[in-house]
């Protein structure tokens, strides 16, 4: 990826509001320079991109807080982003509809609890291999109006209280249940 200089910045640049960079060594300057590219971002895949740290979240952060849709999910073996950074995040872009922190054992159970109180518009959270207990996965029944949950998380813990996995599937009547209509899943990627 070459970065533009500022000056040299394309007329579409202030029009962009998704960006994709997935599988990606992105450093924190190189989001830096992006960051002045591209201003009104509400769509941000960081899928799998590596070598950013704490600062770039906050820079999203800071940057962004009309985001909609933001994907950190992928395995980050370098560990350079943190619960500080995605509290950032969390306090900042309440507009969040989609958020994937999939694979990424840095964040603890009670900042993905931050995540559950501070963004209340989340209709899909990702998390899939993070740390969660059957309590987190309560919360986000309670305080989230979620329309995706992952089958094997959701069935552990529908067999754990006692409960079939039938209250998952046809009412579209009541906050607690999803229409049949719904895919669900909180961990897998979307397989249509």
């Amino acid at each position: 990826m070459k970065i533009i200089r500022e000056e040299q910045k394309p007329v579409y640049c202030s029009i962009v509001t998704y960006l994709e960079i997935p599988d990606y060594h992105l450093s924190d300057k190189k989001f830096k320079s992006i960051v002045g590219l591209f201003p009104n971002i509400v769509h941000l895949n960081l899928h799998h991109s590596v070598r950013f740290s704490n600062k770039t979240l906050n820079r999203i952060a800071e940057s962004y807080p009309n985001l909609k849709y933001l994907n950190l999910g992928g395995y980050n073996g370098d560990r350079l982003i943190t619960d500080k950074g995605l509290y950032a995040i969390t306090n900042s872009c309440h507009k969040l509809e989609y958020l994937n922190i999939s694979s990424r054992k840095e964040f603890s159970e009670i900042m993905i609890w931050n995540v559950i109180h501070s963004c209340p518009r989340i209709q899909e959270f990702v998390i899939y291999g993070c740390k969660i207990s059957n309590t987190t996965f309560k919360e986000i029944e309670l305080y989230l109006k979620i329309k995706y949950i992952n089958p094997d998380i959701a069935t552990r813990y529908l067999e754990k209280i006692g409960q079939s996995q039938m209250c998952f599937s046809s009412s579209s009547s009541g906050d607690s249940n999803l229409s049949e209509n719904s895919k669900y899943y909180i961990g897998h990627q979307n397989p249509l």
